[in-house]
């Protein structure tokens, strides 16, 4: 008879402990509390999905999530690696302060991950239950979309819904994550929901974090999705304690369009606007990829190329930082990326055109740091167009034809 069944028998235990922790059906998500158990066996599993479905307001289903186990060594080995681009595109964004020139240390900070792939909870020996709480809400969201790397592929068109869909679905496993973990006695919705908003604080700290990042030497655009969740988190715990989750279901049914929309926590009627080109290249460079960047790549580069001024000391996030992020997003209405090389020397070139809502209002483009490459750009109201390359020859010529 396994640990859970014997504690069956320990009616005072069960008490203190939760029916959660002793393997019994739940008989109310009022009544479920945080699971102690061991995740590896098949009753813990079925625990940790019942009492994470209750913090979701949902329906467990039938069908546990499936479960991965692998050394600490194999978990890294997998999971701590960084995110590989084409060599046209790095070399663009490096011109852009928007990928590390050197090494980077960076470390996954977690020890269990949900993997879309695989679509398992896959965890570390040696994981917190805890820990395990967030992929297993992720693990039943990749369920209800029948499967979130395919959805993803459907609908991540641009790099920027890309990473605001990544955001929304791990924004979303740490927000009820959270939940499930901090229910550790019985308690009705709306004591919850306040020990929730008293515990997280808006996840201020991780987002503050997020500005912190956005600053650093280890700074890499693609790597953001280990950053970007706390503005999915953010938003999700908007819906969650307003009791909007049509809010939340709307974000995945329509879904998402944009990092934006996370950002200003609300969705909105407008899709991106999609700029045409505006420059005129040079015929020696090759057009190597045009992407969305998004609001957040935008921001980024502000918080790198115009810091906020000394004696701010380059590490610390000050009171500008949130106001310039919630400027940034209002402001941005969408954006073009194009990534030319040189066709006989490879050297890199660099055309972004934004779009701008000319009723947001934000501080003009300005360079307050020093850069690799030579920048030029031309503003108006209601856009901006960022030229950047190696060549101040060529960047000129493309500047004074806008």
């Amino acid at each position: 008879m396994s640990s859970h069944r014997l504690c069956g028998f320990a009616l005072a235990l069960c008490g203190v402990a939760g029916p959660a922790a002793c393997g019994d059906p739940l008989t109310s998500c009022e009544q479920s509390v945080l699971p102690t158990c061991d995740a590896r066996e098949a009753d813990c599993q079925r625990a940790l999905h019942e009492h994470v479905a209750c913090a979701r307001g949902v329906a467990a289903g039938e069908d546990v999530p499936t479960f991965s186990f692998l050394t600490p060594a194999e978990f890294a080995a997998r999971y701590d690696v960084s995110t590989s681009l084409p060599a046209e595109m790095v070399q663009c964004l490096e011109i852009m302060e928007l990928w590390p020139l050197g090494p980077v240390n960076d470390p996954l900070d977690a020890t269990a991950v949900f993997d879309p792939d695989f679509r398992a909870v896959v965890v570390a020996d040696g994981a917190a239950v805890s820990s395990i709480l967030g992929p297993v809400v992720q693990a039943q969201r990749d369920a209800e979309l029948g499967g979130f790397a395919a959805w993803r592929l459907e609908h991540g068109a641009t790099f920027d819904q890309a990473s605001a869909l990544d955001a929304l679905f791990a924004g979303e496993g740490r927000l009820f994550g959270d939940v499930a973990a901090f229910k550790t006695t019985p308690r009705d919705d709306a004591a919850l929901r306040e020990l929730v908003d008293t515990r997280l604080e808006d996840y201020d700290d991780a987002v503050r974090d997020l500005y912190a990042y956005a600053r650093s030497d280890s700074y890499n655009l693609p790597q953001v999705d280990r950053h970007f969740p706390a503005i999915g988190a953010r938003f999700a715990l908007k819906t969650y304690l307003a009791q909007q989750p049509g809010a939340l279901e709307e974000a995945y049914a329509r879904p998402v369009r944009s990092g934006a929309e996370l950002i200003r926590g609300r969705l909105t009627d407008t899709p991106p606007v999609e700029p045409q080109a505006t420059a005129t290249v040079p015929s020696s460079y090759t057009l190597r990829e045009t992407e969305r960047l998004g609001a957040w790549a935008y921001y980024s580069l502000l918080a790198r190329l115009d810091p906020p001024p000394p004696p701010q000391p380059y590490e610390e996030v000050n009171d500008v930082e949130p106001q310039r992020f919630a400027d940034v997003a209002g402001r941005w209405a969408g954006d073009r990326f194009d990534c030319y090389a040189d066709a006989i020397s490879g050297t890199p070139l660099v055309v972004w055109d934004l779009a701008f809502d000319p009723t947001v209002e934000l501080g003009p483009f300005q360079i307050t740091e020093s850069t690799l490459a030579t920048w030029r750009w031309v503003e108006r109201e209601d856009s901006l167009t960022l030229v950047v390359g190696l060549d101040q020859a060529v960047v000129q010529s493309i500047v004074d034809g806008l």
